[in-house]
C-alpha cells in the first residue's frame, strides 16, 4: 500500500480511445461496477465528447484513481431543487482512487485537475452532488473550497443528498 502521494511518480491522463481499459479497470475496482458492458459504454461516450471528459491518474501502467467531468449539464439529480445556475459550471460527475492508495491528497489532486482542465474550457465554476454520510467526500469538498447550496432527498430513494458549487 503507498501512505502518501510523495512516495511514487503519477501520471494524470485523458481518456482516449486508446486507453479506454484503464478507465474501465478503475471504475470496476472502485465503484464495484459489474457490468463490463456499461463500463464499456461509458468510457467510451468519454471519450468521443468534447462536452465531457474522463481522467485517470496513474502509478506507472495501473490506474488507482479518476475524475469525470461534464461541460454541458441539462439537468439536475433527481429531488434536487431548481438551481438553474449552477448548470453554467462544469458538473464534476464521478471522482475516486483505488483503496490501495489511502492517506495523501490523491482525491484533492484529481479534483484540482478537473477544475484547471474546466477552467481551461471558459467554465466559471464547478458543481456536484453527493450523500451527506459519504465522510471522505464531505471533508475532501470542504477543504477545497465548495460551499453546499442544497440539500434534497435522493430521487425515490431515501438517501440524503448534498449539491455543492466552487466559483473559479
Amino acid at each position: 500500500m503507498k501512505e502518501n502521494i510523495e512516495q511514487f511518480n503519477y501520471l494524470i491522463n485523458e481518456i482516449t480511445a486508446d486507453n479506454l481499459q484503464l478507465l474501465i479497470a478503475i471504475r470496476k475496482e472502485v465503484d464495484g461496477i459489474k457490468d463490463i458492458n456499461k463500463l464499456e459504454q461509458e468510457a467510451e461516450s468519454y471519450a468521443n465528447s468534447s462536452n465531457k471528459k474522463a481522467f485517470v491518474m496513474q502509478d506507472g501502467d495501473r490506474a488507482i484513481g479518476y475524475v469525470e467531468v461534464k461541460l454541458l449539464e441539462n439537468e439536475l439529480p433527481k429531488g434536487s431543487p431548481e438551481l438553474d445556475i449552477i448548470l453554467e459550471y462544469a458538473h464534476l460527475a464521478r471522482i475516486g482512487r483505488s483503496n490501495d492508495y489511502g492517506g495523501g491528497d490523491l482525491g484533492g489532486i484529481l479534483l484540482r485537475f478537473a477544475e484547471d482542465w474546466a477552467k481551461r474550457e471558459g467554465k466559471e465554476g464547478m458543481w456536484l452532488d453527493f450523500l451527506v454520510n459519504n465522510y471522505p467526500a464531505v471533508r475532501l469538498y470542504k477543504e477545497n473550497s465548495y460551499v453546499n447550496v442544497a440539500e434534497f432527498k435522493d430521487g425515490n430513494i431515501d438517501r440524503l443528498r448534498r449539491i455543492a458549487v466552487k466559483i473559479f
